[in-house]
């Protein structure tokens, strides 16, 4: 039976095994590795400031030389004058559009001239003993103007009732009415006349 002696084992040296010494330099090789690797952290910041800065200063100088440019340039300034021009009528022109815009929009509806309708009405309006020799419808029919011959006044004032009940009529009194006396028995001459309607 073989016998073991294990304080002897534990005593012996493991070729893994780490003194001191080697533990100090391994721990300076990390120090000096992250050491390293900090400047060299500090060294790229330093240098992407300085570019940065640089470029700041460019762009300020290209900025400053083109300014100069503008203003020492007359093409660039009667260039700049013109595009100020052009943008006030723009203006301009679009404040006017849209003003023609809302007049066209509120425009009132205008009612179409139809000389048939009047003869109708007055074909309707019509009484015994009224005949109409001449009718003129003048401005559209604003103004009315009757001519004719009746054999009593009491008859055309029938006549002139009736016409003003009918639509395009009732708003068009008549100022002007006269008759021409004839010979006994025979008819009288008449003309009914409006005057013409005021339109806001």
């Amino acid at each position: 039976m073989q016998q073991i002696n294990f304080y002897r084992l534990l005593t012996k040296k493991s070729p893994y095994s780490v003194d001191a010494k080697h533990l100090r330099i391994i721990l300076l090789g990390w120090v000096a590795f992250l050491m390293f690797i900090f400047i060299v952290q500090l060294l790229y910041f330093m240098i992407e400031r300085l570019y940065l800065s640089h470029m700041e200063y460019t762009e300020k100088k290209i900025t400053q030389n083109i300014q100069t440019l503008i203003q020492s340039s007359p093409k660039i300034k009667l260039t700049n004058q013109l595009n100020n021009t052009i943008a006030m009528y723009t203006k301009k022109i679009n404040i006017q559009t849209a003003l023609v815009q809302q007049v066209l929009t509120y425009q009132p509806q205008v009612t179409p001239f139809s000389p048939a309708d009047y003869l109708n009405e007055l074909s309707q309006a019509i009484v015994p003993n009224v005949w109409l020799t001449q009718i003129s419808l003048l401005n559209h029919g604003s103004k009315v103007a009757l001519q004719g011959l009746t054999l009593s006044t009491a008859q055309l004032m029938r006549f002139t009732s009736a016409l003003q009940k009918q639509p395009h009529f009732n708003h068009k009194p008549f100022y002007n009415i006269g008759s021409v006396d004839t010979e006994k028995n025979q008819p009288l001459v008449f003309t009914l006349a409006t005057q013409d309607e005021k339109h806001d």
